[in-house]
């Protein structure tokens, strides 16, 4: 009973310190600038979420129905926000807490079925994962980064598992391409590691059948949605996202993993790549092909978005659902070398050594991922928020807006929009960075005002009047420059 206790106590203290850190990125935000997302990406979702309450429609634009939503779970689970009548950044928060404190227990419980623990490491663990700057960073971001992230660490927990059903992987993967389409790629490494765990063909066969299965009670229906809804197979954003980075894909391959690897060493992950090293070797030279798991998922995950979509900013977002993968591993091979040579005084005092060093540095990025976050959400609010606001309280009910940030302006402004993103306007994508093209465009659609950062469409730029500028200092400090209204008006 006492050892019960002991681990209920754990888990609530896990719980107060996620919600600490919630609170502190959220009043750190407030007091910088103001409260609200880091990403214009967080209110499309916040739109969707509004729309089906309100509308009782999937939709963007009341009365066009789209599949621009990359998660409709996430949409879903946002809009109680809406039916509570409470604000959507107090709700997404609070689900970003769950979320941050879920992956806080079971890293915790992952590390343990790692490691025969001889030693209380493992609150630690989760304490020092829930304190990760990224995964905080992310549980405040109001995006699905968290959820999809909580579900590839119980598929892995899962996995450890001695017997297994193996339907269970499947379903947790089909869930996950709910949150986000590239959820499908987990599919691989779960077969690899049906391939090494099963013991004859006939067995691997059937496991693999059964987490087939698994998988297309959920990826069907989520084909058909986005079918019924656009007319395509997947969201749009997987068209466009692809097509606007296209040209990074230029760079050799190599080059573009290493750049989307080095995302999860800003930070405490540094000192934890010797052990996911160690990790790695352990893994081999031990043929504990039981433990291929969490290293395949990482390193596949971050293989698919170096080959289709090497992008590296906003913190790596795109990154963020894997990155507990290297963490905990990283942190299962520090232990394990431990262990393996706690005799030597050399390797105690060096032990000791990193946890200090892994304390401060892991304390100081959570203080820095702060103040990232803050100035994140002030460019937000004082670019996007600010341009929409304006558009909704300066123009006609019927006017016509051509934008790239999509987000904001769709929750903001109440007007028809055309989006030069792609993510609602899936006709754009063929070609996307064609000026030429889309100004062609947006004359045959009658646009009144085009909304962008002139860096963004320079030609286009040029070809409409100037009707409002933000002047915020966000965007300015951090060398960007200010959102500019441009009415309309490339017909001489």
């Amino acid at each position: 009973m006492g050892k019960k206790l002991n681990r209920k106590k754990q888990i609530v203290a896990l719980g107060i310190i996620a919600a600490l850190c919630i609170i502190g990125y959220n009043a750190h935000s407030h007091f910088y600038y103001q409260m609200g997302f880091p990403l214009d990406d967080s209110w499309i979702h916040q739109t969707y979420a509004r729309n089906l309450v309100q509308l009782g429609e999937w939709s963007f634009i009341p009365e066009k129905l789209s599949a621009g939503s990359t998660s409709p779970l996430w949409t879903i689970l946002l809009s109680p926000a809406y039916i509570l009548n409470i604000s959507p950044i107090f709700w997404s928060n609070f689900i970003g807490w769950i979320l941050l404190w879920g992956i806080g227990i079971v890293s915790m419980r992952l590390f343990e079925q790692y490691i025969p623990v001889k030693r209380d490491y493992s609150l630690w663990i989760g304490i020092g994962m829930i304190c990760e700057w990224h995964l905080v960073w992310a549980a405040c971001s109001g995006m699905e980064t968290e959820l999809i992230a909580l579900l590839i660490l119980i598929n892995c927990l899962d996995l450890k598992k001695k017997s297994h059903h193996w339907i269970i992987n499947g379903l947790l993967i089909g869930i996950s391409i709910w949150v986000r389409p590239d959820g499908i790629v987990l599919l691989l490494p779960v077969a690899l590691i049906i391939w090494s765990k099963e013991s004859d063909i006939k067995s691997k066969m059937l496991a693999l059948l059964s987490c087939m299965a698994g998988v297309f009670l959920f990826f069907v229906p989520y084909l058909g949605f986005n079918k019924y809804l656009s007319g395509d197979w997947w969201p749009n954003t997987f068209y466009a996202k692809q097509t606007e980075y296209a040209i990074m894909r230029g760079t050799p391959i190599v080059i573009r993993y290493l750049r989307e690897f080095s995302l999860a060493l800003v930070g405490v992950g540094a000192l934890l790549f010797p052990g996911f090293i160690l990790y790695i070797f352990n893994t081999f030279r031990n043929r504990k092909w039981d433990h291929l798991a969490p290293l395949v998922m990482f390193l596949f995950y971050v293989g698919i978005y170096a080959w289709r979509l090497p992008v590296t900013y906003q913190h790596g977002r795109y990154i963020i659902p894997v990155m507990p993968l290297f963490f905990i591993t990283g942190m299962i091979g520090m232990a394990n070398y431990y262990e393996a040579s706690i005799k030597r005084m050399i390797t105690r005092v060096l032990f000791k050594s990193w946890i200090i060093s892994s304390i401060i540095v892991t304390i100081g990025f959570l203080i820095m991922g702060a103040q990232a976050f803050g100035r994140d959400v002030g460019l937000i609010q004082s670019e996007m928020v600010t341009t929409a606001k304006w558009i909704e309280k300066n123009t006609k009910a019927n006017a016509v807006i051509a934008a790239h940030d999509i987000g904001a302006m769709g929750y903001w402004s109440n007007r028809n929009i055309i989006d030069l993103a792609g993510l609602i306007s899936p006709e754009v994508i063929p070609f996307i960075r064609d000026e030429h093209k889309i100004q062609q465009y947006l004359d045959n659609h009658q646009v009144d005002y085009l909304v962008t950062f002139p860096g963004w469409y320079p030609y286009l730029s040029t070809l409409g009047q100037k009707v409002f500028q933000t002047n915020g200092k966000i965007a300015i400090l951090l060398g960007g420059e200010n959102m500019v209204i441009y009415r309309w008006n490339s017909q001489p």
